[in-house]
Protein backbone atom coordinates (compact mmCIF):
# COMPACT_ATOMS: atom_id res chain seq x y z
CA UNK A 1 0.00 0.00 0.00
CA UNK A 2 1.50 3.88 -0.70
CA UNK A 3 -0.44 6.72 1.13
CA UNK A 4 -0.33 10.41 0.38
CA UNK A 5 -1.17 13.20 2.92
CA UNK A 6 -2.48 16.41 1.93
CA UNK A 7 -3.65 19.33 4.30
CA UNK A 8 -7.33 18.87 2.38
CA UNK A 9 -7.35 15.02 2.16
CA UNK A 10 -6.14 11.71 2.88
CA UNK A 11 -5.16 9.51 0.07
CA UNK A 12 -4.70 5.82 -0.54
CA UNK A 13 -3.69 3.32 -3.30
CA UNK A 14 -5.03 0.04 -3.43
CA UNK A 15 -4.88 -1.89 -7.09
CA UNK A 16 -5.30 1.01 -9.83
CA UNK A 17 -7.83 2.64 -7.62
CA UNK A 18 -7.82 6.08 -5.66
CA UNK A 19 -9.49 5.71 -2.24
CA UNK A 20 -11.00 9.52 -0.56
CA UNK A 21 -11.38 10.30 2.61
CA UNK A 22 -11.76 14.23 2.67
CA UNK A 23 -11.01 16.12 5.72
CA UNK A 24 -12.11 18.80 4.66
CA UNK A 25 -15.95 18.48 3.36
CA UNK A 26 -16.39 22.00 1.90
CA UNK A 27 -13.45 22.13 -0.41
CA UNK A 28 -14.03 18.67 -1.83
CA UNK A 29 -16.42 18.46 -4.83
CA UNK A 30 -16.45 22.13 -5.11
CA UNK A 31 -14.87 24.71 -7.75
CA UNK A 32 -11.36 25.43 -6.36
CA UNK A 33 -10.99 28.43 -8.98
CA UNK A 34 -14.15 30.31 -9.96
CA UNK A 35 -14.26 29.04 -14.03
CA UNK A 36 -11.92 26.27 -14.33
CA UNK A 37 -14.00 23.65 -13.23
CA UNK A 38 -11.46 21.97 -11.06
CA UNK A 39 -12.18 20.49 -7.56
CA UNK A 40 -10.09 18.91 -4.98
CA UNK A 41 -10.89 14.75 -5.84
CA UNK A 42 -11.64 15.69 -9.51
CA UNK A 43 -10.02 13.60 -12.40
CA UNK A 44 -7.78 15.70 -14.65
CA UNK A 45 -5.47 15.27 -18.18
CA UNK A 46 -2.14 16.50 -19.21
CA UNK A 47 -1.27 15.94 -22.81
CA UNK A 48 2.44 14.52 -20.48
CA UNK A 49 1.63 13.67 -17.34
CA UNK A 50 -1.61 11.80 -18.15
CA UNK A 51 -4.31 11.15 -15.96
CA UNK A 52 -4.53 12.21 -12.16
CA UNK A 53 -6.28 13.37 -9.36
CA UNK A 54 -6.42 16.70 -8.05
CA UNK A 55 -5.14 16.94 -4.19
CA UNK A 56 -4.40 20.74 -3.15
CA UNK A 57 -4.49 24.29 -4.99
CA UNK A 58 -2.74 27.85 -3.56
CA UNK A 59 -2.92 31.28 -5.37
CA UNK A 60 -4.93 32.99 -7.89
CA UNK A 61 -5.55 33.83 -11.51
CA UNK A 62 -2.27 33.67 -13.35
CA UNK A 63 0.19 32.44 -10.44
CA UNK A 64 -2.88 29.84 -9.46
CA UNK A 65 -1.05 26.25 -8.77
CA UNK A 66 -2.74 22.76 -8.49
CA UNK A 67 -0.74 19.78 -6.60
CA UNK A 68 -2.34 16.76 -9.26
CA UNK A 69 -1.57 13.10 -8.34
CA UNK A 70 -0.42 11.56 -11.67
CA UNK A 71 -1.06 7.56 -12.07
CA UNK A 72 2.38 7.23 -14.03
CA UNK A 73 4.18 10.29 -12.70
CA UNK A 74 3.28 11.11 -9.18
CA UNK A 75 2.66 14.17 -7.73
CA UNK A 76 3.28 17.20 -9.49
CA UNK A 77 2.35 21.09 -8.74
CA UNK A 78 1.32 22.92 -12.09
CA UNK A 79 0.87 26.43 -12.61
CA UNK A 80 -2.50 26.50 -14.27
CA UNK A 81 -2.09 29.48 -17.13
CA UNK A 82 0.66 26.97 -18.46
CA UNK A 83 -0.57 23.49 -17.33
CA UNK A 84 -3.43 23.06 -20.32
CA UNK A 85 -5.28 20.28 -17.36
CA UNK A 86 -8.35 19.19 -19.44
CA UNK A 87 -11.16 18.37 -16.75
CA UNK A 88 -12.20 14.80 -17.34
CA UNK A 89 -16.18 14.26 -16.39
Amino acid sequence: MIGWFCNTCTWSYFSDQFTRNFTNKARAGSDILEGTGLKIGGRVSHAKFGEGVVLDCEGKGSSARVQVHFENAGSKWLVLAYANLEVMA
